[in-house]
Order: structure tokens, then C-alpha cells, then sequence
């Protein structure tokens, strides 16, 4: 178990030294390539072995040019094939652009690291890494792979993986829009509010590779975690790319819900003004749900280790501040970007937080 924060000067930089962390503490890496070549250049892919998961990544990047995002792509059952992209891997997810360009990046499952990233921490525990760029003064983006903590036996696998998807309109109340997606989020669903997609939400989802759970599309391999509101509940999962190997279908994927921003958990807890002065903390964990249309389990499937929702209101105004609490020491940033409290903003994901437990 490890954590680190580092200044950077470029999006490479960033890359180069995030991958050296990973290789560090126990990831092996299957393909870097940092060149600006427009065909296999900004080429990344990772895995992490241990017996009861199949954690596996690629990313991707417009190399050629400036690059501003990263896409993110998840796939099982084989180590990464050389031969072929990272969007074109066996199993893969069916997040993630074919391609490289900036702008059609956008569009499916990214993070925004930015040309000139500020910094960046990274939190590495038992099968997880989980990573916050400072991209912009006081604005972060969060994305990351790992195995959640299982709340029962009846399925396979629980490996996840998440990039962020923000909303640019103005207003204070960010942290409650759902055309957002933070980390596992269950909340975030096709929308009509005004800068969101009225289509496509799924295909910026995080996913969840998950096998043999009853009423699971027969074949398939992964779950999004997306939800919505009763109001207004995602109904599109997508398909994942079991095509890619050339002889197998798409295969239509399965929900799963709560996370950071829905379910029990976040509803509990996340009105809860934390109070320095008594030392309490409204954190909750970060747990998800299987869902079958209207019919959402009761019971946690798995949650995320040693993340954290927290309400940020009166936490410091400054990014990566910590707190100690029963012995543990948790590292503290805003969803996106802390909300002032003055007035409406561009952007920003109110007093919606994370906590991560920081492991030396």
C-alpha cells in the first residue's frame, strides 16, 4: 500500500510518473508509449494480478497533438494484445472512444488531465488505484481502477474502472445534477437539463466487470453504474465489444446503482455539515447495487476500498488537505470544484467530496 503526490509539467509527465508509481507497487505494465507518433503514440495499458479478479486497463490520448483527455478502457480474460489498440482488446467494457481525437474522446468514458496539470495523488491499496489530477487551480479530475470489497458470493470478479464526466452550466447546485459522473456513480443517467445528453450517458459510465449473476444478459461480463432518479431513470446500458476477438456478439450490459451519489448511503449522510469543532465526519462509503429496471436489491453487491464520500462544506478550501480520525489519516478533494458559497458559479460540484484513506 502506497500514496504519492508529485508536481507536473505536461500530460506526459503525468503519465510517465503515474505509471512508475504503479509499476512500483505491484502493477505490471503491458504497453507506454509517451512519443507524439499519431499512430502509436499516447498508448498506456496496465494490469494487476491476484487470484480472484481480472484487473486489467488501456488509455489512450491525442498524441499527435495537445492533449487534453484521457480515455479510459477496461477489458478481461487475456493480457494485453500488442497488436492491436487499446480500444480493440478481447472483452473489452464498450466504454472508452475508438480513436484518438480530443473532441470524440469527450464523448465516451475520459478524464481531464490537461495540457500543463498542476499535480496529481495517487492512492494505492489491495488491488486499487485511484488517481486525482489537479488540471486547473482548484479543479480536479478523479479516475481509477480496483476490486471492490464484496458484500456476498453469488457472482464473479468486481473489478471496476471510472473516469469523470463534469457539467459546464452555471449554478450552485452542481453536486445534484445528474448529466455528471464521479467516480462509481449512480446517480448519473441521460438527461434533458440543459448541458447534459439527452443520449449516450452509459457510454461515459464507469463499469464493472461482473459474471454469473442471476438475470445477468446470458454471456455478459459487465455492468454499468448509472441510475438517475425515479423521475427519470436510465433505461440504456449499452453493450460491451466481445466482438473485438473477431467470433463472439456484443453483449447488452447490466446495471448497477447507488455509489457516490445515490442509494441509502449518500442520502443518509450527504446533508450532513461536517464540524471540525466536534470532530464529526459525514462520510459515507462508496457502495453499489444491482438493478433490474424498477427493481433495485436492497443489499450492498461491493463498495469501493478506502474511498469515501464526504460533505465539504466546512472542510479547508485547499486541495488534498487532510484529517485524522481513529488512528487513520484521510486526504480530502472537492467531486470537482468546491463551491464558494457566493452566488452561482461555472461548474462547480457544490460541497460534494471524497475522502481517501491515506495508506504509507
Amino acid at each position: 500500500m502506497a500514496f504519492t503526490n508529485q508536481s507536473t509539467t505536461s500530460f506526459v509527465d503525468l503519465i510517465g510518473k503515474l505509471e512508475a508509481f504503479m509499476a512500483s507497487n505491484g502493477w505490471t505494465c503491458e504497453r507506454l508509449d509517451l512519443t507524439t507518433n499519431p499512430t502509436t503514440g499516447g498508448e498506456w495499458a496496465m494490469r494487476r494480478d491476484a487470484a480472484s479478479s481480472d484487473l486489467k486497463f488501456a488509455a489512450s490520448w491525442d498524441a499527435a497533438n495537445t492533449p487534453n483527455l484521457i480515455a479510459l478502457y477496461q477489458y478481461v480474460g487475456q493480457n494485453y494484445d500488442t497488436a492491436k489498440r487499446p480500444w480493440a482488446q478481447n472483452n473489452d467494457s464498450g466504454n472508452g472512444f475508438a480513436g484518438k481525437a480530443d473532441a470524440s474522446i469527450a464523448t465516451h468514458r475520459h478524464a481531464i488531465i490537461g495540457s500543463s496539470p498542476v499535480q496529481f495523488w495517487a492512492f494505492e491499496g489491495d488491488h486499487y488505484t485511484h488517481v486525482v489530477v489537479e488540471h486547473a487551480t482548484g479543479e480536479v479530475s478523479q479516475f481509477g481502477w480496483g476490486v471492490g470489497e464484496k458484500g456476498n458470493d453469488t457472482w464473479s470478479n468486481g473489478a471496476y474502472c471510472y473516469g469523470q464526466r463534469n457539467s459546464g452550466t452555471t449554478g450552485a447546485n452542481q453536486a445534484t445534477r445528474d448529466d455528471r459522473s464521479h467516480l462509481l456513480d449512480g446517480f448519473f443517467n441521460d438527461t434533458v437539463d440543459a448541458g447534459g445528453l439527452a443520449s449516450g450517458s452509459e457510454l461515459l459510465a464507469a463499469t464493472v466487470h461482473i459474471e454469473g449473476f442471476p438475470s445477468q444478459t446470458a454471456g455478459g461480463k459487465f455492468c454499468v453504474v448509472m441510475g438517475g432518479t425515479g423521475a427519470s431513470p436510465q433505461t440504456t446500458p449499452g453493450s460491451d465489444r466481445q466482438s473485438n476477438d473477431g467470433s463472439s456478439s456484443d453483449t447488452l450490459r447490466g446495471f448497477l446503482t447507488w455509489g457516490l451519489r445515490g442509494g441509502w448511503f449518500a442520502q443518509g449522510f450527504s446533508r450532513i455539515d461536517g464540524s471540525d469543532a466536534t470532530g464529526h465526519k459525514g462520510m459515507w462509503p462508496i457502495a453499489c447495487t444491482y438493478a433490474q429496471g424498477s427493481d433495485i436489491h436492497g443489499t450492498p453487491l461491493f463498495h469501493m476500498k478506502d474511498a469515501y464520500g464526504l460533505n465539504i462544506k466546512n472542510e479547508p478550501d485547499v486541495l488534498g488537505s487532510e484529517f485524522t480520525f481513529g488512528g487513520e489519516t484521510f486526504v480530502v478533494f472537492p467531486a470537482h470544484k468546491k463551491y464558494s458559497g457566493a452566488g452561482a458559479e461555472t461548474g462547480t460540484s457544490g460541497y460534494l467530496g471524497v475522502a481517501y484513506r491515506k495508506v504509507l
